[in-house]
């Protein structure tokens, strides 16, 4: 089991407090394709980053990758079980797409292989671009270089948030089609927030968050 959340309540305190989850239960197997929509501030991203433990949950019981969350090692568990894809590509525009997808390596003090990272790069396309700077790659390269970067460590687990929001219709469908395509062919889970239908249809499962809630329409 990839996933296993039971019970989850999210609340952000302040003044007038937010409630975003309210009982989210979910099952995520292994090598599993699951996508997450719902309208703009139903709390997907937030969702994710808990899943992702990125972020605390308020109520509720989760298992990553056979792990309880919270541990005292997180974020262990995080960089060795977990790749993350945001809509804005979070890379370091003035390194090289070499240097952003060994950038999870470095951070966990593991030995730097390139030849693996280069093989990553020719794997989503890019292997030709591998010394430029991401700087000078266009929006779709660049959620190219993310999705490499993703599966430097090797996780079992790919967390994607919107992957395809900042692109164009071409390049929306291409990355859609190569992260669907990549993360298939080396055996991992993936759950992706995304409004885009197509994408949706093209994971194993769909479910909708609504009113703090998980449900299958």
């Amino acid at each position: 089991m990839s996933i296993l959340a039971k019970n989850l309540h999210k609340t952000y305190k302040g003044t007038t407090p937010v409630k975003v989850l309210s009982g989210v239960t979910l099952e995520v197997h292994k090598n599993e394709t699951l996508a997450i929509m719902g309208k703009s501030g139903e709390g997907k991203s937030t969702l994710l980053h808990i899943l992702g433990t990125l972020e605390d949950f308020c109520e509720g019981t989760l298992e990553v990758c056979g792990h309880t969350i919270p541990s005292s090692y997180t974020s262990k568990i995080r960089n060795q079980h977990i790749g993350f894809i945001f809509q804005s590509y979070h890379l370091l525009d003035d390194y090289s797409a070499l240097d952003n997808v060994l950038m999870p390596a470095r951070i966990q003090r593991k030995g730097v292989d390139e030849k693996k990272a280069l093989e990553l790069l020719d794997l989503v396309g890019l292997g030709a671009r591998a010394h430029f700077l991401t700087k000078l790659l266009s929006g779709g390269e660049k959620q190219r270089v993310a999705i490499a970067r993703a599966l430097c460590n090797n996780p079992d687990l790919i967390l994607a948030d919107e992957p395809s929001g900042n692109l164009d219709r071409t390049n929306s469908k291409m990355i859609c089609d190569l992260l669907l395509a990549t993360v298939k062919q080396m055996g991992k889970t993936l759950i992706v927030v995304t409004h885009d239908k197509e994408l949706a249809a093209s994971c194993d499962r769909t479910l909708f968050l609504n009113d703090g809630k998980l449900c299958t329409s």
